[in-house]
C-alpha cells in the first residue's frame, strides 16, 4: 500500500499521472501489482472542485483499465469497508462550485 497526495496549482491534469507514475517507480510497483485503488473524493476547505474531479476521474479511469476496484469516501463521511466491484466514485463537493463567475 503506498499513498501520495499532489500539489499543482493550475496543472493537475498534467501532473497527476507522472507523478503517479514517479511514485510506483520509486516503490518498485508495477500497474499489475495494484488490487485496488482509493480516491479522496470528497472536498476539503481547500480542495478546488476541478482538482477533484481530476483526482476522481484519474482513478476511476485506472481502475477500470486494471480490472480493479475503486473506493472513495460515502456521503456519510465513512470510508467504504469493503471496496465493491468495479463502481464509479463520485465527487462530493461540499459546496456551490465557482464556475464561470465573473472575476471583479
Amino acid at each position: 500500500m503506498t499513498r501520495k497526495e499532489f500539489e499543482a496549482k493550475h496543472s493537475q491534469a498534467e501532473k497527476l499521472l507522472p507523478g503517479i507514475e514517479k511514485m510506483l517507480k520509486s516503490k518498485k510497483i508495477k500497474l499489475s501489482d495494484i488490487s485496488g485503488i482509493e480516491v479522496a473524493n470528497i472536498s476539503r476547505e481547500e480542495t478546488g472542485f476541478t482538482a477533484l474531479r481530476i483526482g476522481v476521474v484519474t482513478a476511476n479511469a485506472l481502475g477500470y483499465a486494471l480490472g480493479v476496484p475503486v473506493a472513495g469516501e460515502t456521503k456519510k463521511n465513512k470510508k467504504q469497508k469493503k471496496p465493491l466491484e468495479f463502481d464509479i466514485v463520485e465527487p462530493i463537493y461540499n459546496k456551490e462550485p465557482n464556475i464561470g463567475k465573473p472575476v471583479h
